[in-house]
């Protein structure tokens, strides 16, 4: 994780599910607080998007060429990743172009064999 944070952009913003996760992400890797944020599962549901401190999701200013979205932990369906997998099949199905780039990083286990 060390590696990718020195590659990543200064100003990537990193999303975790509760604040414990948060906070221990800051904690290890000394990011800024402004750059690391908590959003729930509610997310998920169609609510709308906003981060831990209440204030709305907004695009950046001046976005990135390519928006990169990332998994990052364990990749079995208890913690998610079929649901990312087939949110990234569904938008590269409807994106022509190589706007959206979907990474994943992490232990694979039994009941995934990709």
């Amino acid at each position: 994780m060390s590696n990718f944070l020195r590659l990543a952009p200064r100003r990537a913003q990193h999303v975790f599910l509760c604040e414990r996760m948060r906070h221990d992400f800051v904690s290890k890797y000394g990011l800024h607080d402004t750059l690391v944020h908590v959003v729930g599962n509610l997310a998920l549901r169609g609510e709308d998007l906003t981060y831990d401190n209440g204030q709305p999701y907004s695009q950046p200013a001046h976005p990135p060429r390519q928006l990169r979205i990332g998994f990052l932990g364990t990749l079995s369906r208890e913690k998610g990743y079929d649901v990312f997998r087939g949110v990234a099949q569904a938008v590269r199905a409807q994106v022509t172009e190589d706007r959206v780039a979907f990474l994943s990083a992490g232990h694979p286990t039994a009941d995934f064999d990709e």
